[in-house]
C-alpha cells in the first residue's frame, strides 16, 4: 500500500471508543465483543466500511476484526497487516493482535484464535454485529468461515449499529476539517459548474434532459482547474446529482434522474462531493421568472432554514426540534404545513445518511456539540396559479445545508455550505424576450424624443436577480428604472395630439434641429456626405450585445486567443479575463520567434491618432478619449 497510516489518530479514536463502551450512557454495556467483518461487498456506504475508515483511514476487504474488552484482534492479508504493523509498537493500554491469513490450513488456526479471544472477553456470550450488513459482508469463503465459527460460540448476536452511530455522529477537529473541504468542493461544484451550466442552457434556449445534466457532472469532477486546491484522487461524488423540474418532484435523495428535458421554471438541484471518504451535500432551488407568490414562499423557506439552524442545540431531542419547525410553519403559514417534507435531515459523515439519526417526529436521538447534520427542509405539491403551461403549475421548494453544531468561532452552529448562496436574489433567474424589450424601448423613445438613438437590450438572461421584474421588490435601482419607464409609457400612451401645445412643438423642433446639426458635423469629420445625401453610414462596431453572447468554446474558458469568425472578433486574455476586440480596432499584427518562445504583437487603432479617411470610417466618433468596449 502506498497509503500512509495515522497511528496517533487511530489510537486516540480507539481510546474514545473504549471509554464510551465502558461509560454509563453506552448502549453496549451488555455486549462482550464486536465483530467487524468485511468480505467483498460493493457497497459504498455502511457501518462496516465506516468503522474501517474511521479507525484506519481506508477500507480493507477480506478482513475480520474483533473488538474485545482488553484487546483488538485483526485478521487480514500480509499486505494489510504490514500496513497496520505500527500498532504493535505503541504504549497504548489497548493490546493489538495482528494475524496474517494463511492459505495452508485455510485460516483454521486464525479463526480459532478469534473465537478464543471472544470467549475470553467479558462473559463471552453477546457478540455485537451489524445485522443489516452481515449477509452481504459474509459472501466469500473467508468471511463465511469466520462468521460461522463465531456464531457457534456466541450465545446471541446483538445489533450494534447504534453504538457506532453514537461514535461517528460527533466529529473531532480533523474530521471537521475534512468535512469542510468536502463542503467547499460541493459549493464550488454547484456555483461554478452546475448552476452555470443550467444558466447557459436557459440563456441559449437549448434542450437538455435531467440525466444528461447529471452525467456531465461526473466528467466535470475531473476538471483540475475547477478543483485546483484539492487532491483529485480524493474527490468523488456521493451520489449522482439530482436535477428535477417540470412538475415532477421527489424530495428524496433516493430519487433518480429522468430523461425529460429541463423545464425553465422551478429547478431543484441536489449535489454532494466526498473528500477522503467524508460526505457533504447541498440542496438548492433555482426559479426562473418567479411569481410574487413563489418569491414569497421561497423567501419564507430561506428564513425558516436560518431560524432552524439556530434552534439545533446540544441536548435538544430530534423529535422536539422537528415539532418546533412544524409549529412555526403552522403559525406563520398554516396552508404550508401539509406541504412540509416528512423529515428534516440526518447525521452525515463517512456515511452519507445515518439511519439511526434521522430528524423526524418519532426520533429519540439528541443533538450533541460537534454533530454534523445534513439539514433539509422543503415544501412539495405547491401550485402556481399563474403558470402558462401544465409543467409549471406544480412545483416544489427544497433547501439543504451541512451544519456542525457549536463549532463556529462564537460558539454558534457552523454552516459549511454557506458558499453556495441561497438568498432569493442568488437563485432567481429572469428571462425577457429580446424582441419585446426592443419594441417597448422603441415606443418610449419615439414618444419622448424624436431622432434619439434607439437603445438595445444587452442581456437576455438577467443573472442573480440583478434586474427585478416590474412588480418585484422595492428599493432596487434597476427595478425602479423599469417601473419608471413603464409608468412613462403608460402616461404617454394616454396622450393625444391635441394635448401638445405650441410651446412643446417649438421645443421639439429645436431638439430636432440640434440633432440634425450634430449628425452633419459628425459626418463631415468622418468624410461622409451630409444633408440627406446618400453615402456610407457609419455604425458603431459591436461584437456582442452582452457577455452572454460570447462563445462558450474551451479556448475562451482556458484563456487562449480565440478568433470568432461569425462576429469578426478576436478574444484576448487580459488580466485573467477573456476580452473581445472587433477586427476593425486592430491596426496590424506581427510575430517574432526567440528561442523556444513566440511573441505575438497586436497594434490597435486608438482615439487621437492621425489616421486617414479609410481608417476613420471604422470609428463612429473619432475624437473619443476612451476606448469603447465591443459590447
Amino acid at each position: 500500500m502506498c497509503a500512509s497510516f495515522d497511528v496517533k489518530t487511530c489510537l486516540s479514536r480507539f481510546k474514545a471508543f473504549y471509554s464510551y463502551w465502558k461509560s454509563s450512557e453506552s448502549k453496549a454495556s451488555d455486549t462482550d465483543a464486536f465483530l467487524i467483518l468485511n468480505g467483498k461487498s460493493d457497497d459504498i456506504y455502511g457501518k462496516t466500511i465506516s468503522t474501517q475508515v474511521y479507525f484506519f483511514g481506508y477500507e480493507m476487504q477480506e478482513t475480520a476484526m474483533i473488538f474485545c474488552k482488553k484487546c483488538v484482534t485483526i485478521l487480514s492479508s500480509k499486505k494489510k497487516i504490514e500496513f497496520l504493523k505500527a500498532l504493535k509498537n505503541t504504549d497504548s493500554d489497548i493490546k493489538f493482535n495482528l494475524l496474517t491469513r494463511s492459505q495452508e490450513d485455510k485460516d483454521k488456526e486464525n479463526v480459532s484464535t478469534l473465537c478464543q479471544e471472544f470467549l475470553a472477553s467479558g462473559n463471552g456470550k453477546n457478540l455485537g454485529v451489524f445485522t443489516k450488513e452481515l449477509d452481504r459482508n459474509s459472501e466469500t469463503a473467508f468471511s463465511k468461515s469466520v462468521l460461522s465459527a463465531l456464531k457457534s460460540k456466541a450465545g446471541e448476536l446483538v445489533d450494534s449499529s447504534i453504538v457506532f452511530s453514537q461514535i461517528f455522529g460527533v466529529k473531532g477537529s480533523k474530521e471537521i476539517q475534512l468535512m469542510k473541504k468536502a463542503c467547499d468542493a460541493t459549493c464550488i461544484f454547484f456555483s461554478k459548474h452546475l448552476k452555470e451550466k443550467i444558466m447557459d442552457v436557459i440563456d441559449e434556449d437549448r434542450k437538455i434532459n435531467h440525466r444528461s445534466l447529471s452525467e456531465g457532472c461526473q466528467e466535470a469532477l475531473k476538471n483540475r482547474e475547477l478543483f485546483k486546491d484539492f487532491e483529485q484522487e480524493n474527490l468523488e461524488l456521493c451520489y449522482d446529482p439530482l436535477i428535477q423540474s417540470g412538475g415532477n418532484y421527489s424530495l428524496k435523495f433516493s430519487a433518480e434522474n429522468d430523461n425529460k428535458p429541463m423545464h425553465f421554471g422551478t429547478i431543484i438541484c441536489t449535489l454532494g462531493v466526498r473528500y477522503r471518504s467524508y460526505c457533504s451535500n447541498v440542496v438548492r432551488t433555482l426559479i426562473v421568472n418567479p411569481t410574487s407568490k413563489q418569491s414569497q414562499y421561497y423567501e419564507y423557506l430561506n428564513n425558516l432554514m436560518d431560524w432552524a439552524i439556530t434552534q439545533m442545540k446540544p441536548g435538544v431531542v430530534f423529535s422536539d426540534f422537528y415539532n418546533m419547525v412544524v409549529n412555526k410553519v403552522k403559525t406563520d403559514h398554516p396552508k404550508l404545513v401539509d406541504k412540509l417534507v416528512r423529515n428534516f435531515g440526518f447525521v452525515i459523515g463517512i456515511e452519507f445518511r445515518d439511519g439511526n439519526f434521522v430528524i423526524g417526529p418519532k426520533s429519540t436521538s439528541v443533538f450533541k456539540e460537534g454533530m454534523s447534520i445534513n439539514l433539509n427542509i422543503g415544501f412539495q405539491d405547491l401550485v402556481n396559479e399563474e403558470a402558462d403551461s401544465d409543467k409549471g403549475k406544480k412545483y416544489a421548494l427544497w433547501l439543504g445545508d451541512v451544519v456542525i453544531l457549536g463549532k463556529a468561532e462564537d460558539g454558534s452552529n457552523l454552516v459549511l455550505t454557506a458558499a453556495a448562496k441561497r438568498r432569493p436574489r442568488s437563485i432567481s433567474l429572469y428571462i425577457e424576450e429580446e424582441e419585446d424589450e426592443e419594441e417597448e424601448i422603441q415606443e418610449v423613445d419615439e414618444n419622448e424624443e424624436s431622432g434619439a438613438a434607439k437603445r438595445h437590450k444587452t442581456d437576455i438572461l438577467q443573472k442573480n436577480g440583478a434586474q427585478k421584474r416590474e412588480n418585484g421588490h422595492s428599493g432596487d435601482a434597476a427595478n425602479n428604472a423599469e417601473v419608471g419607464r413603464g409608468h412613462r409609457r403608460a402616461i404617454l400612451e394616454q396622450k393625444t395630439r391635441n394635448e401638445i401645445t405650441s410651446e412643446q412643438k417649438r421645443l421639439q423642433q429645436r431638439r430636432d434641429l440640434f440633432d440634425k446639426l450634430q449628425t452633419n458635423a459628425k459626418n463631415r469629420l468622418q468624410g461622409l456626405k451630409t444633408d440627406g445625401e446618400t453615402g456610407a453610414k457609419v455604425k458603431s462596431n459591436v461584437s456582442y450585445k452582452g457577455a452572454g453572447q460570447m462563445p462558450k468554446e474551451d479556448d475562451v474558458k482556458k484563456l487562449r486567443i480565440f478568433v470568432d469568425k461569425k462576429y469578426e472578433t478576436v478574444i484576448l486574455p487580459i488580466f485573467g479575463h477573456p476580452t473581445p476586440f472587433h477586427i476593425s480596432t486592430i491596426k496590424n499584427v506581427s510575430s517574432s520567434i526567440e528561442a523556444d518562445y513566440t511573441y505575438l504583437r497586436i497594434n490597435f487603432h486608438h482615439p487621437g491618432a492621425i489616421i486617414g479617411p479609410k481608417d476613420a470610417s471604422n470609428f463612429q466618433v473619432c475624437s473619443n478619449k476612451i476606448l469603447k468596449p465591443p459590447f
